[in-house]
């Protein structure tokens, strides 16, 4: 038995042969930096049979740690690898499936992914894990019945060619693509909500951002609580470490605002060598249309519905 982070990922499969081992590198990577900063140890990280196996005792607190910060994942599991045999798969669960698991327990479900050839069928699998969970339940005196659609505990194997996954449950991901994988922008800050979603869908798209702060703009005072907080998830996001430029001048009317925001963001295009904006447009346009034509102008909230503008933040719970 050995404790691991089972990294998914999605729309990197969809990608040719050679796109997708230069993206694996990436995500690989980020997910190193990941894990680093956050402290957590691990000894290995490989790539096999369409996934990012990280090895570490530190599983669980890692697992979530790469969900939350890590574009390119979909979802991740703090997870057991063992040999796929019978003999080997009841080890591991004898050794997992301890009495806590089954306190204020009193249904169960069994989940099977299978990929390769193997001497069973998932079916089989299916019901060969249910009666050893019973049994393993019935030797702590705990008596268990079949729930599949709301079950108090919810044994899942992932079991890829001659490896088995062991985990109970799954953290959601960020998604999207691995960040490094495109060309290099910059994002402006304003200091509306809108500003760091539109940054965090373009970060999705594998971009890593230059971020500009206009802190003395009149939404980033009136909310400059929350909006440090946002900066700080741009941050963890970053696989370098972030480059934040703070525009320290004041601006009047909106027209001198856009004039200021335009030579800011010119200047430090030429000085970082980046080719593109990311962007949430207020109504007033004027500004964003006095850029260089030869500049690309990201505004990805036009393609997003608000479940996906809200969800960006829910890891961290901002208010604003």
């Amino acid at each position: 038995m050995i404790p691991v982070i089972l990294v998914r990922y999605g729309e990197i499969s969809l990608k040719s042969k050679a796109t997708i081992r230069r993206m694996i590198r990436h995500l690989t990577n980020n997910i190193k930096i990941a894990l680093s900063r956050a402290d957590i140890a691990f000894d290995n990280i490989s790539y096999r049979n369409s996934r990012v196996i990280v090895y570490t005792e530190q599983a669980k607190e890692g697992a979530k740690i790469i969900a939350q910060r890590v574009p390119g994942v979909v979802s991740t599991s703090s997870a057991f690898l063992s040999k796929t045999s019978y003999a080997d798969i009841q080890q591991t669960l004898n050794q997992v499936l301890v009495s806590s698991f089954f306190e204020n327990t009193k249904t169960f479900a069994i989940r099977v992914n299978r990929v390769g050839t193997h001497d069973f069928s998932s079916r089989e699998m299916t019901l060969w894990l249910a009666d050893q969970v019973y049994q393993i339940a019935t030797s702590f005196n705990c008596s268990l019945g079949v729930d599949l659609d709301h079950p108090d505990l919810k044994v899942s194997v992932d079991i890829r060619r001659d490896n088995t996954f062991l985990f109970f449950d799954k953290v959601a991901g960020v998604g999207g693509l691995p960040m490094g994988t495109q060309e290099d922008a910059i994002a402006i800050i304003r200091g509306f909500y809108e500003d760091y979603v539109a940054a965090t869908a373009v970060m999705k798209r594998g971009v890593i951002l230059k971020i500009i702060v206009f802190a003395e703009y009149p939404a980033f005072l009136s909310n400059k609580e929350e909006n440090e907080r946002a900066l700080e998830y741009l941050n963890l996001l970053q696989p370098r470490q972030p480059t934040i430029i703070f525009a320290p001048e004041k601006r009047t009317t909106e027209q001198e605002w856009g004039i200021y925001i335009r030579d800011t963001v010119v200047n430090e295009l030429q000085m970082y060598g980046a080719r593109g904006v990311s962007i949430f447009s207020s109504d007033s346009r004027e500004w964003l249309d006095s850029f260089p034509p030869s500049l690309s102008i990201y505004e990805p909230l036009f393609a997003l519905d608000l479940d996906e503008i809200i969800y960006p933040f829910s890891f961290f719970n901002l208010k604003w």
